[in-house]
């Protein structure tokens, strides 16, 4: 038979001669010493004054009681200085409501639990449960589900002014972790848990594709140009990146061997990208290229799809270069030597024209992408596991959440539980309407008797390719110059720096931006504001 106990609004709050509550409160604490700040309330005895009794703790906690007055309401983070702890009363149902203190050496247990209401839904409550994210919650009368995950609470004596004793009861209090906001996001579908990277990319940009709702709400002109970008080929996009970008504007840097021109160097990378990212999307195109004869004009391969390609990059003088520098492919992801010199290869100019046709031929091509390399695929791997059902916590259908305290008597009998507190979400780091932590910072002097007296604290390594580049950096570059050619010498370099200059250069850089950027954001009016400081007195004897 489970015990005559029952969980209460902490006993601070009751009014006299009112129902006491059954929800546990929440309190919203402002201080990096939260918790001793609580303690130190919790114990303050109550008193006498003018007749009255005046209960300091009473008053404190009343105080801090978190409403939730926002919309949604929040929890924010320690980022945001602030803190919340859970609390409640473990109490008898008898006449008093005397406390419950659990039994540590009969196996007793208190804690709390978060549980979710899905899409916000009282009726759809959900616990974590650890390995296993969320499951459905078990109707409050049988307790908790196996490994659900449990927060401890603690018990703290507080004095209420009422009976004989001044500090005559207890109360349970417990951190809320509010941090825990991306555990508990879901990972969006993308793909089996088994696929492969690739195979989960695909099936994300193909949910994309048949996602209905892009573009919902704007003309059909408008919803065409965002259907066009967004459902696009997501192969598409890393030809993009890796080929058409990677020649897109060559950097003007000094050559690493005079026969050997930066541009060239340029493009027979961007030449090696387009032979990797054939070789793994269109795998029967690249097998085509390599079977070409010199004096070939034209390919007779099938289907056309794959044929036009094939023709497109004969006729742009990128067929024969590619099967050539197949052996090198390894260099584009940092494997084997370069070769002593480059093949002229106008890369740039020569794939204008191929995305048509490039897309015609992926569309035909219905097998995933070969591997990649080990590296990539990780990086991928964790960057699809980042992908999260995110929805903005004031859209319908947003998930709530609430706390549960418990009260575990018997491993073999349910959990006793509390009503659920007042619903809320945990805040996004960046929220806008998020408190500031207040943080000075006092920046350096700039005076030259001081600048001379700054130590350098800051090392940096460079190897003998950043060091020529570094070496090449001048005020020409302002007029539109390219680095300026240095001196060869096979030696790395070890510079320091000064930290107080590299502030001051940071802090100059930063407004630099910030007012060549507000022609797009429009945000100095709000970026800062700014107050004088009286002159600090001399301290007279």
């Amino acid at each position: 038979m489970p015990p005559n106990v029952e969980w209460k609004t902490p006993a601070l709050l009751w009014e006299p001669q009112s129902r006491v509550e059954a929800q546990p409160r929440l309190l919203e604490l402002h201080s990096d010493e939260f918790v001793p700040e609580f303690l130190t309330a919790m114990g303050q005895p109550a008193e006498k004054q003018n007749g009255q009794t005046i209960v300091p703790a009473a008053n404190y906690m009343k105080a801090k009681v978190w409403r939730g007055t926002q919309n949604p309401p929040r929890l924010y983070l320690p980022l945001h200085q602030r803190y919340y702890l859970v609390t409640g009363s473990l109490i008898c149902k008898v006449v008093g409501m005397p406390d419950k203190l659990p039994d540590a050496k009969a196996g007793e247990k208190v804690g709390f639990v978060v549980r979710r209401l899905r899409n916000n839904n009282a009726a759809q409550e959900q616990s974590f449960v650890d390995g296993d994210g969320w499951k459905d919650s078990l109707p409050r009368s049988d307790g908790l589900l196996p490994n659900e995950e449990r927060f401890p609470l603690h018990a703290v004596k507080v004095c209420t002014g009422r009976g004989g004793a001044q500090c005559e009861r207890h109360i349970f209090y417990g951190y809320v972790a509010t941090g825990a906001r991306e555990k508990y996001l879901e990972k969006a579908d993308v793909g089996n848990e088994n696929d492969s990277p690739e195979e989960k990319l695909k099936a994300l940009h193909d949910g994309i594709k048949n996602d209905t709702s892009i573009g919902t709400g704007l003309s059909e002109e408008n919803k065409k140009k965002l259907i066009a970008t967004e459902k696009r080929d997501y192969r598409l996009t890393e030809f993009d990146t890796r080929v058409v970008d990677s020649v897109a504007a060559p950097p003007k840097v000094p050559a690493p061997d005079p026969k050997a021109p930066d541009k060239d160097k340029a493009n027979f990378y961007a030449l090696l990208e387009l032979g990797d990212f054939l070789r793994r999307a269109l795998p029967d195109v690249w097998a085509e290229i390599g079977r070409l004869p010199n004096d070939a004009t034209t390919s007779n391969m099938s289907p056309d799809t794959f044929k036009n390609l094939v023709n497109h990059l004969i006729t742009k003088g990128l067929a024969f270069p590619l099967r050539d520098n197949a052996g090198y492919l390894g260099l584009v992801h940092g494997e084997g030597s370069e070769p002593s010199s480059f093949a002229v290869v106008d890369v740039k100019t020569n794939i204008v024209g191929i995305e048509d046709i490039l897309t015609a031929a992926l569309n035909a091509e219905m097998r995933p992408m070969l591997p990649l390399t080990e590296e990539v695929g990780e990086n991928i791997a964790d960057i699809l596991s980042m992908v999260k059902n995110d929805l903005p916590d004031s859209a319908p259908g947003a998930h709530r959440y609430v706390i549960r305290l418990f009260y575990e008597y018997d491993p073999e009998c349910p959990a006793i539980l509390s009503t659920n507190s007042l619903p809320f979400v945990f805040a996004r780091p960046m929220e806008p309407d998020a408190p500031a932590r207040m943080v000075r910072i006092e920046m350096p002097s700039i005076n030259q008797i001081d600048l001379r007296k700054f130590k350098h604290g800051v090392g940096i390594q460079m190897s003998k390719e950043l060091r020529k580049v570094m070496s090449g950096v001048t005020p020409g570059m302002l007029k539109g110059d390219g680095l300026q050619e240095t001196t060869e010498f096979d030696l790395q370099m070890i510079c320091t720096f000064s930290i107080q200059i590299i502030t001051i250069i940071a802090m100059i850089l930063m407004m630099v931006m910030a007012i060549l950027l507000n022609i797009i954001f429009m945000w100095l009016p709000f970026l800062k504001v700014c107050l004088p400081i009286p002159k600090p007195k001399a301290n007279t004897p």
